[in-house]
């Protein structure tokens, strides 16, 4: 079944395992995704077409579908574009897997009971395993805070560690920051690099593209203490709608 309205096109298409439905794609989206050699350098897949050069009012002037492909006819210069059926059902952002971004799940908040939760998971495992390294991400994305026990007591260990999972950013605090505190000692640059104790607080916050995942490697505690504090900001965020809504 081929549908058109003012806006857009209803067709019947097959996700598999016989998953016929009817998707639904507006006109300027099927406009700007023409694969057509005009609009697409054949050897380099790269885009020629500007979307700001689309009329306001495209629409389809005639669709049809012949064999495996969509064909429209636009109102824009009669332009022609085909599209094959596979690719409109991987492309259908019409149906509700596609409504939901994975990696913006609800965060999971905690407060002082998750000292006993903390997600935990070994470092061999997760440099030998995809679905726990899987596993890690999605803890990481719904907690905020993770712990990995086991990795290699070795400086540098931590910025290898970070490569094999996520792209390094860099900061003013250089690629890796080695964190010191010598008690007698004088020459420190901040709290973190003294014996005092280190308040909750957000790192670069004036940041304009602030770190979004910070990793720490322990190597040695020669002192008594030095316990890590971890305060989740947006379970104080909640507690503070429901507590005072106003501010």
């Amino acid at each position: 079944m081929l549908t058109l309205d003012k806006t857009q096109l209803a067709i019947d298409l097959d996700a598999g395992s016989g998953n016929r439905h009817a998707a639904l794609f507006h006109y300027v989206w099927l406009r700007d995704n023409c694969p057509c050699d005009e609009c697409v350098h054949p050897d380099t897949q790269e885009r020629l077409l500007v979307t700001s050069t689309i009329p306001d009012d495209i629409a389809a002037r005639t669709a049809s579908v012949e064999g495996q492909q969509l064909v429209v006819t636009w109102n824009d210069n009669d332009h022609q574009s085909q599209f094959n059926l596979d690719w409109l059902a991987a492309h259908d952002y019409s149906q509700s897997r596609f409504n939901h971004d994975p990696a913006q799940a609800k965060a999971k908040l905690w407060g002082a009971e998750m000292q006993q939760q903390i997600p935990t998971f070994d470092y061999q495992q997760l440099r030998g395993s995809d679905d726990t390294l899987l596993q890690f991400c999605i803890a990481l994305r719904d907690y905020g805070l993770i712990i990995v026990r086991g990795a290699p007591l070795l400086e540098g260990e931590i910025e290898r560690f970070a490569d094999y999972i996520a792209v390094v950013r860099e900061t003013i605090y250089d690629r890796l920051h080695n964190v010191k505190a010598t008690p007698g000692e004088y020459n420190a640059y901040n709290v973190a690099s003294t014996t005092l104790e280190l308040k909750p607080h957000t790192d670069m916050p004036n940041y304009n593209n602030p770190p979004g995942v910070q990793m720490f490697h322990f190597l040695i505690n020669e002192a008594t203490g030095g316990q890590s504090t971890a305060v989740d900001g947006f379970h104080v965020a909640a507690q503070l709608k429901a507590s005072d809504p106003e501010a």
